[in-house]
């Protein structure tokens, strides 16, 4: 008997179901199914193979959801269109540029994508008044939302790989580590880069942002660090030096972010890795290292209590008005405004309104602020304007890491020379100290005011607990553990050839007998100074030049990328979790010192039309 034929995959009217585009990312492809992901064809329309294909190999898009998932939906799909475009005319060239034009300036402007429709009607308003027969142009433009994050995609790509070509050139490069939190106060770790050339032209970009456990422990961050640097092939031998802030995580001795980078490059490649803070982080300097967050808790609970409630605060102003007080307000806290010095000078000068106001509310924060506290908080002031004034010196862009351990040399000398003068009794470079001694300042202890004081603060300031915590903040900006190593960078005819590594001694001692060098180098800059210094004659001196050019001087990018973040904060683009598709490339765009090379985007996505020679899966 003849046996019955078994019913082929063709014969069972399998039709595509619309819900499968959206649960594995896939779409029709004559009878088949092909991915959006990964171009992929599927053999036949079974729901079994599609859905164990994208567990198998795309299931990270499951985090995915909601508008995310269909955004990302959007972009998968409108790739596969611009991916059988072909540009056939001028007139549409001339369109997508100007696309990728809008998307990048307004990235660059901190400004919603979304805003290149209003853009657009704005425009086609100005056109149909002034050149009425351009309006055609300006309407094929598309300036979607959708097709603008396209654009900044493509741009991102660009800028990333024109870092990767650079990156390869790199004879040494720096990196600098900032956590940041998205909206599920999920820890991202922001990875910059400082790489040099040949020819010490220096390029500092964002290398790669990865995204880190909930705890974002030392080996979390170690672990990211690795996955960024491999991930771009960068070069381990050529790494020369780490930034990072002061956060535990970062710094800790044995399970840090940094001891276990250092661990790693003294026992593969036998180098030193040079450490240190951008900035000098106020926060944790007043908190940690000088000890005085008694001061800080109180004052923050003081200026939430009168700004939090709106009643609160318009009755407190117009008690300040009354008073006829110095300012008419206290600064809102946060978590880091204390690294301002002018938000703590003002508290210091409303103490007595504040406390006269609180007084008549009967609260419990009247009694904290005795004679005491108010020493310490006038000598926090004073400490504060120090501090303030280092880092103001330590911002900007371009700057090289000896200015940065110059200014903190130079403010270690002056806390030291404040050291003194406390323990002389003289506070004649404590303003804010000196206050408390006058008669029309007053000073409350339990309540009540302390009439007879001056004795007692002059006693106060001279005691060990205050020279205690000038000597904590002088160890915190010791820094002399790289400073032979920047001096050789900064004065190299100053160094004795003697004190320095034998690497460079016979360097040293060619360069300084050398008279054609000395006077170029007091005119020319530290750049140009290595540029014209001979490789072949210098060669260890020129290489430990790029090595200490590559060293991050400022937080510049750091601070740029937290402040174009903060202006975005009311656009969706940072209301959801950070994603490596969604988030990214506006990072990248936003910090990128490349330009974009428009010509090449084009011509890349004119070119990309898809090939039908598909790899299928069953």
């Amino acid at each position: 008997m003849e046996r019955p034929r078994k019913r082929r995959i063709g014969e069972e009217n399998r039709k595509f179901q619309e819900k499968w585009t959206k649960e594995y990312f896939v779409i029709p492809q004559n009878d088949k199914v092909l991915c959006l992901i990964c171009h992929k064809v599927g053999a036949c329309l079974k729901e079994y193979n599609i859905k164990r294909h994208y567990n198998s190999h795309h299931k990270s898009y499951n985090m995915l959801v909601g508008d995310e998932r269909n955004m990302k939906l959007e972009l998968l799909l409108k790739d596969i269109a611009d991916q059988t475009f072909v540009f056939q005319t001028a007139q549409n060239e001339v369109s997508v540029y100007a696309s990728y034009v809008l998307a990048y300036e307004l990235v660059r402007s901190a400004k919603p994508l979304s805003e290149g429709e209003f853009l657009k009607q704005c425009m086609m308003k100005i056109v149909d008044v002034v050149i009425p027969d351009k309006k055609q142009l300006l309407q094929d433009i598309d300036m979607s939302n959708v097709t603008m994050f396209r654009r900044i995609i493509d741009v991102a790509e660009d800028l990333q790989k024109q870092l990767q070509t650079h990156s390869q050139s790199f004879v040494a490069y720096s990196i600098s580590l900032d956590i940041c939190n998205d909206i599920s106060e999920t820890p991202q770790l922001l990875v910059f880069i400082r790489g040099v050339l040949e020819n010490f032209d220096i390029h500092e970009e964002l290398l790669s942002v990865e995204n880190l456990s909930e705890k974002a422990t030392g080996i979390d961050i170690f672990h990211a660090t690795c996955r960024a640097l491999n991930a771009n092939n960068m070069n381990w031998e050529l790494l020369v030096g780490v930034t990072t802030d002061s956060a535990p995580a970062m710094i800790a001795a044995k399970s840090g972010a940094v001891a276990l980078l250092s661990q790693k490059m003294k026992q593969k490649y036998d180098m030193d890795l040079i450490h240190y803070h951008r900035v000098i982080p106020q926060e944790t300097l007043i908190s940690n290292v000088l000890l005085m967050d008694n001061v800080i808790s109180v004052v923050v609970k003081c200026v939430n209590l009168l700004r939090s409630e709106v009643h609160e605060h318009n009755l407190f102003k117009s008690f300040l008005e009354d008073c006829k007080a110095e300012f008419g307000d206290v600064y809102f806290s946060t978590d880091r405004w204390v690294s301002n010095y002018s938000c703590l000078k003002r508290f210091f000068s409303l103490t007595n309104e504040i406390k006269e106001f609180l007084y008549r509310k009967d609260h419990e924060l009247v009694n904290i602020m005795d004679s005491d506290w108010m020493c310490d908080l006038a000598f926090l002031v004073d400490i504060s304007s120090v501090l303030n004034e280092l880092n103001t010196q330590l911002l900007g862009n371009g700057k090289f890491a000896t200015t940065l351990f110059e200014h903190t040399k130079e403010t270690g000398k002056k806390l030291q020379i404040l050291q003194k003068q406390l323990k002389d009794k003289n506070l004649t470079n404590f303003a804010t100290c000196k206050l408390l001694l006058d008669d029309g300042f007053k000073v409350y202890k339990d309540g009540c005011v302390v009439l007879d004081k001056s004795c007692t603060i002059l006693e106060t300031f001279s005691s060990e607990k205050y020279t205690q915590i000038l000597q904590r903040a002088i160890g915190f900006l010791d820094l002399q553990e790289h400073s032979q190593a920047l001096d050789i960078f900064e004065n190299p005819f100053t160094v004795e050839p003697e004190t320095a590594p034998t690497t460079f001694q016979l360097e040293l001692r060619d360069l300084q007998e050398d008279s054609k060098f000395n006077y170029p180098f007091c005119e020319k800059s530290l750049i140009n100074f290595y540029e014209e210094l001979s490789a072949k004659q210098y060669p260890k001196l020129r290489h430990h030049a790029q090595q200490m050019t590559s060293l991050f001087g400022s937080t510049y990018i750091c601070e740029k990328t937290f402040t174009m973040m903060n202006l975005n904060n009311n656009s969706s683009l940072f209301k959801t979790k950070f994603t490596e598709t969604y988030h990214h490339p506006y990072l990248r765009v936003l910090t990128s010192n490349y330009c974009p090379r428009m010509e090449h985007i084009l011509e890349k996505k004119s070119s990309s039309i898809i090939s039908g020679d598909y790899v299928y899966f069953s």
